[in-house]
This record gives structure tokens, C-alpha cells and sequence, in this order.
């Protein structure tokens, strides 16, 4: 069976849009997909780190803006 995401969109910085959404399973499995404009990509993912780490289990996802598209 297809999934089904809740999307939300998410305005980046220049103004253009990315897109979250999130599904979930009947067991309890989560799936989050980031949808991003071609020339944005992901460059780190990463935990937190005390003391920056407020919330426990708190991720960060870097995105950068490339100009050279080949």
C-alpha cells in the first residue's frame, strides 16, 4: 500500500519552498521526507550536542544552497 505523508511547506530563505511530510505506520514506524528545490541540498545531519542540545534526542539538518548545477 502506498503511504500516505502529511505534508507541510516550509519557506526557505530566499523565498523558495521546500516541502515536509511525515507518515505513519500502524506499528509505530515513522517516515519523514524533506522535499527540496533541485539546487538545495542536505550537507549534514547530525545530534545535538550539550550544552546546545536543549531537547533531548534534538536532530539538525544543514541545507545548502549550491549555484554550480551540472
Amino acid at each position: 500500500m502506498a503511504r500516505k505523508f502529511d505534508n507541510q511547506d516550509l519557506e526557505l530563505p530566499n523565498g523558495e519552498k521546500a516541502r515536509i511530510g511525515t507518515w505513519m505506520g500502524e506499528d509505530g514506524e515513522l517516515c519523514v521526507k524533506l522535499r527540496l528545490p533541485e539546487e538545495w541540498s542536505i550537507t549534514q545531519v547530525f545530534r545535538s550536542a550539550p550544552p546546545a542540545a536543549d531537547k533531548p534526542g534534538k536532530t539538525v539538518i544543514t541545507l545548502d544552497r549550491g549555484l554550480d548545477i551540472a
